[in-house]
Order: structure tokens, then sequence, then C-alpha cells
């Protein structure tokens, strides 16, 4: 699996995601607002979404610009709706789950994820098997995290993520505790950038 990157690689937005067909982004978990910021500065648009109503209400003025539209709810709820007012591939990330930093600071979202809802919903999308889907801190589908309040049951096993995207032709490359889908537009450069990153 290699290293743990504890946020999304700048890197990776160097791909020619243009020539891929793909000018908008979808983030999950939106945070900080750090990630958003970054997607915001390659694509034409970005739609985010945070579950907390308490880190919603905290994300800076700052980062409010007309390309990105801030969405506050449940991203196995909302995702259905953002998807359905677009036709075009995307560059997708998800990380709305639940990390020990929330417990340390008081954040209310339980410890699990919306994962499997949140790739249902892409499944039902007409432009998933063209779009870039990126999956972060994928140790946590695989159990290896024995930090406290992490419970494996209340996450999906690494087969149920593989049932939900079986029909998905991208190829799937798991490199710095992420979860790609890979479409064939953009497969070579990506191999590329992981020969060097290794």
């Amino acid at each position: 699996m290699g290293s743990i990157r504890f946020s999304l690689d700048p890197d990776v937005l160097d791909l020619d995601f243009k020539g891929a067909g793909i000018f908008w982004a979808l983030e999950t978990g939106t945070w900080t607002g750090r990630t958003t910021a970054l997607l915001a500065s390659h694509f034409r648009r970005v739609w985010t979404v945070e579950a907390d109503k308490e880190v919603y209400g905290r994300l800076p003025s700052a980062l409010s610009q007309p390309s990105t539209r801030y969405v506050h709810g449940d991203s196995a709820s909302v995702l259905p709706k953002i998807l359905v007012t677009e036709r075009e591939p995307c560059f997708v990330w998800l990380d709305a789950h639940w990390f020990p930093r929330l417990a340390e600071r008081r954040i209310s979202i339980p410890p699990t994820t919306p994962l499997l809802k949140e790739l249902m919903a892409l499944s039902a999308w007409q432009a998933v098997s063209r779009s870039f889907i990126a999956v972060d801190d994928v140790h946590l589908f695989h159990h290896e995290d024995d930090r406290p309040n992490y419970v494996p049951k209340n996450w999906p096993k690494w087969s149920d993520i593989e049932q939900v995207t079986r029909t998905w032709p991208q190829r799937q490359i798991v490199f710095e505790d992420v979860l790609y889908f890979v479409p064939d537009a953009l497969l070579e450069t990506f191999l590329d950038y992981i020969e060097h990153r290794s």
C-alpha cells in the first residue's frame, strides 16, 4: 500500500484532466477547506460537501469563491442531488469519514463512513465510467487502525467496496493510502506519476 499521506497530493492534479474531458471536481469531507481550495485552483468549478454543522460553520469566508459551491449535509444524501445536475465526468475526492482528530476536537461525526452509499450514488450516475475517483485513507477499510474510537465493524470491508464498484471500467490502484479509479484516458500518465513518486 505504501506510505500514508494525510491529504490529496497536489502532484496528482498535474495530470492532463482537461485532455480527458474533466473540468470540474467533487469533494466529500470539506474539513478546513484546504483541499477544496487546491481543487478550485485546477478545475473550473468545485462542489464540496461537509456533514458536520460546526465544521461547516467554521469554514473561513476567504475560501468562498464563485467557482466553489459549499454544501452542508450528509454526502450520501447530497451526492445524488448534485450528480443529477451534472452530465460531464469529474475528479472525485471522497474523504467524508470519521478520524481521530474529530474526537480530540469534540466534533460530532460518528466513527464510521458514508463511503458505500457515496459509491452507490456514483454508480447510478451516467458519467461515472469516465471520471477519476479517489478514496482517501484506505487503511481504515483494511481495519489497520487501532486508535481509540475506531470500531472496525462500523467500516466497510474491502470486498464491500469491490462489490459496489465491480462494473466500473477504471483501473483500480492503491497508492499512498488512496484508492484510485483511473479511466483509460489518464492511466498512462498516472502510472508515470506513481513511478516518479516511488
